[in-house]
């Protein structure tokens, strides 16, 4: 394993950096306490986002998402992530498809969650934004009375 110096000793910005593959060298989260909600058949944002830059266009990035969920009346709920990187298109993560899917909630608190890898391929400002839909177009609410969503994402060296 070796450990990187960047920076110089005259400007004092020493940084050591680990450059082995499954090195975290950057975390970055997001949290929301607030009621975030979307109706609809077709993915909506529900404003929980993070952003983050790459180190090194080569380097994965881990996504994970933990969050209660509750749709009124009945439903599958449906949760995705999207990636807009900096001066680029916004693209749906996973061809579009549900990185979550939960049964039925009507009118109860789930606890939800998903991990996902990301090839970004970039080292310009990179913004992940969760996104939901139901299969009926009931409103799917993260539920923030009482509980937290969080957006977490580890830059891990590939």
């Amino acid at each position: 394993m070796a450990i990187t110096l960047h920076g110089t000793r005259a400007s004092n910005t020493d940084i050591l950096t680990p450059d082995f593959d499954g090195a975290i060298v950057q975390m970055i989260s997001a949290t929301d306490s607030s009621n975030r909600s979307v109706a609809s058949t077709s993915y909506g944002s529900l404003t929980l986002n993070a952003s983050i830059t790459p180190t090194n266009s080569s380097n994965k990035i881990i996504c994970i998402y933990n969050g209660v969920i509750e749709v009124t009346d009945g439903g599958r709920a449906n949760l995705c992530l999207s990636r807009a990187i900096s001066g680029g298109a916004t693209t749906e993560l996973n061809g579009g498809s549900s990185l979550t899917r939960e049964q039925d909630t009507s009118n109860h608190n789930v606890g939800t969650s998903f991990t996902f890898v990301d090839s970004p391929s970039t080292t310009s400002a990179t913004t992940y934004t969760l996104h939901g839909k139901t299969e009926n177009g009931n409103t799917l609410t993260l539920v923030g009375t009482g509980s937290m969503s969080a957006l977490i994402l580890l830059e891990v060296v590939a």
